[in-house]
């Protein structure tokens, strides 16, 4: 006969909860991934660089630098195109809370319930960021939809009436040079 060993509801609980972070941090880390490549590429940072996340003990840091920079990139993005986003650096403030739940994690009495908001504030981070992510793909498919026609140079100096000029310079000859003294500026901006 085949028995089960016996196993504690806590060592269950902390086996479907690390179940569930594994399958959380993946869509998290791809949702990642897919917004970095949505705005130009950062020489320091590269889409593929999230996946580091996945090394023990340095991933706690790595997933801090995932969020600055997802939250930096696409709040440049949104600047560059002409749009101000509705947070300042998008999605931060809930993925860096998600980041701290899940360090405080691994408090040893408490760290199940710190570990469930953990992946429910993670989620709420992974929609946050494929909405923003989602918006910014819709502004450069339309703007990609208007054409591009460069500006002709602009020739100044058909603007300008040199007779016009000279009698300026006549009547007033000191009026491309900046006031000296107080008594210079006093005696231009008098009024006679």
């Amino acid at each position: 006969m085949i028995s089960i060993p016996e196993t504690s509801f806590v060592t269950i609980l902390w086996f479907v909860l690390a179940l569930s972070y594994g399958i959380v941090t993946t869509f998290w880390l791809l949702t990642m991934q897919r917004a970095l490549e949505a705005i130009p590429e950062n020489p320091k940072f590269k889409p593929s660089y999230v996946w580091i996340t996945f090394i023990p003990l340095f991933g706690l840091y790595w997933q801090f630098v995932v969020v600055k920079n997802v939250a930096d990139g696409l709040s440049a993005e949104y600047i560059r195109r002409g749009i101000i986003p509705r947070e300042g650096r998008p999605g931060y403030s809930v993925g860096f809370t998600a980041n701290i739940l899940l360090c405080c994690a691994l408090i040893p009495s408490f760290g199940i319930l710190i570990a469930i908001f953990s992946n429910i504030s993670r989620i709420i981070h992974l929609f946050k960021i494929k909405n923003y992510t989602s918006e910014l793909e819709e502004v450069i498919r339309v703007q990609m939809q208007y054409t591009q026609v460069p500006l002709p140079p602009i020739d100044f100096q058909q603007y300008t009436n040199p007779s016009m000029e000279e009698e300026l310079m006549k009547n007033n000859p000191n009026r491309f040079m900046p006031p000296q003294t107080p008594e210079e500026i006093e005696s231009r901006w008098k009024r006679k």
